[in-house]
């Protein structure tokens, strides 16, 4: 199912941007590691799973996403 959800999101993104990952080769498969994003507001998340082939992610979200109840699982 992840995996679906994961090819979904990549053809949406791709229909409206063009993205290019640089350095992805560089994370680890495994063990932890810090991603800093350029703030992106809602678009951050969703560009994380689009970059990394990962679901064990932390991601911290700002207080005014806390009333968005999809953002606050």
């Amino acid at each position: 199912m992840r995996d679906i959800l994961r090819w979904i999101l990549r053809h949406l993104v791709d229909l409206v941007a063009k993205v290019k990952l640089q350095g992805v080769e560089n994370l680890p498969d495994h063990g932890a590691f810090v991603m800093a994003t350029n703030h992106l507001g809602i678009l951050d998340v969703t560009m994380l799973y689009y970059a990394i082939d990962r679901w064990d992610v932390f991601v911290p979200v700002a207080e005014k996403w806390e009333k968005i109840g999809i953002l606050r699982w």
